[in-house]
């Protein structure tokens, strides 16, 4: 009895010296869990700012689990959304939520409807990560006397580039107030577009009286090009019509 007792107590003691002491050292010198790689993330990560998966000295999975947006590296984010300290989420936001286009310069009216969806973008929290173009119009509400089916038909592809030539080519020209709803993931948020009695007319390319017109992503800076070159071509008439009189 007295071997057994002897033998038990070597060996227990033996055991738990043992598996104490190199779980210790391992856990110092190899980082295997999230809080310790963002502790560490500085000097672990490459001159890019990103951690690949031999550096991390995780498995595949764990590696993977963390990876968000599966670009093969883990990023700071990344174990800052893991750890609960950023919450991942995409933001709508826009310019101006309400606009009134007025139409006295139809250029000006043009501009400014450039102007309102060049106002309207999207990020991710935490990453930064540009969501711009992946937003749809989900929904556009317009004056009861527009028929906006008709309008809206099966090549209407929800993008804001779609809807921005749509206002250029027709609602422009069909006063009201269109409330736009614009999607992103999970997330929504609505413009007003309010289109003053005075653009009311017939010069949109889906109207029955008159053709189409490309509108350029710059109308007011066209339209200065343009008033730049008058300018230009009066000057020279001007010298050459102060030559002839001088060769007089």
């Amino acid at each position: 009895e007295g071997e057994g007792e002897g033998e038990g107590e070597g060996e227990g003691e033996g055991e738990g010296e043992g598996e104490g002491e190199g779980e210790g050292e391992g856990e110092g010198e190899d980082p295997d869990t999230t809080e310790e790689l963002l502790d560490n993330f500085d000097d672990l990560a490459d001159e890019d700012g990103r951690l690949s998966l031999e550096d991390s000295g995780l498995t595949q999975e764990e590696f993977d689990e963390l990876d968000l947006n599966g670009d093969g590296y883990l990023e700071r984010w990344e174990l800052e959304v893991a750890l609960g300290l950023c919450d991942l989420e995409a933001v709508l936001a826009m310019a101006n939520t309400m606009v009134r286009i007025a139409c006295e310069d139809f250029d000006a009216a043009h501009q400014a409807i450039a102007d309102v969806f060049a106002g309207v973008s999207a990020y991710e929290t935490c990453s930064d990560r540009d969501l711009t173009d992946d937003i749809r119009v989900t929904d556009i509400d317009g004056p009861k006397d527009v028929d906006l089916d008709e309008i809206l038909d099966d090549d209407f592809d929800n993008t804001i580039a779609m809807t921005r030539e749509m206002f250029h080519n027709y609602f422009l020209f069909q006063p009201g107030a269109y409330v736009i709803t614009y999607t992103v993931e999970d997330v929504s948020a609505t413009q007003t577009i309010a289109i003053e009695d005075a653009c009311s007319g017939c010069l949109g390319c889906y109207s029955r009286c008159a053709g189409c017109r490309p509108i350029p992503d710059d109308v007011m800076g066209l339209k200065r090009l343009l008033g730049d070159w008058l300018l230009v071509g009066l000057s020279l008439l001007a010298l050459l019509s102060l030559s002839s009189v001088r060769r007089r």
